[in-house]
């Protein structure tokens, strides 16, 4: 099911700053699972919740690439990662979609350990990219990723 979110860019910016020695640019599969580290207890608390879906491009109206990215306990986007682009703007209305939310942590880490533990996890949810493209085209947007 493809869900909208809101952008908390203040909680965001926090993160990144908490994290930022473990946060790259262009590594939101990486930046998410190491954020664990220093947030360990939202997750393990299932307050934060790990999300695959897709962000708004910001330089390119029409265009969402994939993505991986936190909500916070109201559903609202925690990305440490977009804050690392040089584009970032605090107050930019980024729109993002989920199509995979992992609601416990052990349904995450277990899916990164059938998985060869690489947390881009392509190639494992065919059937919900193919309805977020189809979300996609309904909206006349191209999802990239």
């Amino acid at each position: 099911m493809i869900q909208e979110h809101k952008f908390n860019a203040d909680l965001s910016v926090e993160v990144y700053e908490t994290c930022k020695d473990s946060i790259e640019m262009k590594g939101c599969y990486n930046n998410v699972f190491n954020v664990l580290r220093y947030y360990g207890s939202k997750f393990y608390n299932n307050e934060w919740k790990i999300a695959y879906g897709y962000v708004s491009i910001h330089e390119v109206e029409g265009l969402m690439a994939r993505h991986a990215f936190i909500l916070d306990e109201n559903d609202n986007v925690v990305d440490p990662t977009i804050v690392t682009t040089s584009s970032f703007d605090k107050d930019y209305k980024y729109e993002y979609v989920s199509f995979k939310v992992f609601n416990k942590l052990g349904d995450y880490t277990r899916t990164l350990s059938a998985n060869d533990g690489q947390p881009a996890l392509y190639n494992v949810f065919h059937k919900e990219e193919i309805e977020a493209n189809q979300w996609g085209m309904q909206r006349k947007l191209m999802m990239i990723g």
